[in-house]
């Protein structure tokens, strides 16, 4: 799981939305940002959002939003300092397995750039 120190707070998502690149796959997209030193955003933080339109009931979003930060919280001593990234699950994201989600959200991290080399 992955702790609070790593997750993104609220008051960034309005700058993320706008000024954040997208990565897009299938089930899964991605935006990210990277921000300075000076800016104070140290670690990399994650977040996962699974909207009422993907998932009717909040077990089927909280199992997915879960998921996600089980899969970031494995590898977050891997992942570059200073970004900001949120995840964000489409419709379709229920009908395929875990290891779908897992090996696309592996891709998207590798898209942006966001793992150690």
């Amino acid at each position: 799981m992955l702790s609070r120190k790593n997750r993104v707070p609220r008051e960034l998502f309005p700058f993320l939305l706008k000024n954040g690149k997208k990565y897009a796959s299938a089930h899964i997209f991605l935006r990210v940002v990277r921000f300075s030193e000076e800016d104070r955003v140290l670690n990399t933080r994650f977040s996962f959002v699974v909207s009422a339109k993907v998932a009717k009931k909040a077990v089927d979003r909280n199992k997915l939003r879960r998921f996600g930060y089980e899969i970031v919280g494995k590898d977050v001593d891997n992942f570059k300092n200073g970004f900001v990234a949120v995840f964000f699950y489409t419709k379709d994201a229920l009908k395929i397995s875990k290891k779908e989600l897992l090996n696309e959200i592996n891709t998207l991290l590798k898209q942006a750039g966001l793992f150690k080399n």
